[in-house]
């Protein structure tokens, strides 16, 4: 049941960070959401589109920098 919470979670706050494009913490939630749950393709990239269209943030580089560990490409974080 933890799983399928936290899958619903997941993508109630992909949903939530689609409708608040200009709102990176809600962009950072959605991709840690999806990390959680191993959809780390989908949060690198919530992370790359957000960090294209609002510029850099520290707590989104940290995250987008463990779903390059998660998909195998260290060199990239």
């Amino acid at each position: 049941f933890d799983r399928l919470g936290a899958g619903y979670r997941a993508e109630r706050l992909t949903t939530d960070a689609a409708q608040r494009r200009g709102d990176m913490a809600a962009q950072v939630r959605a991709a840690r959401a999806n990390l959680d749950v191993g959809k780390a393709a989908e949060a690198r990239r919530l992370l790359e589109d957000a960090l294209a269209r609002l510029g850099p943030d520290r707590e989104a580089l940290l995250a987008l920098a463990e779903c390059h560990e998660k998909l195998g490409r260290p060199q990239a974080a």
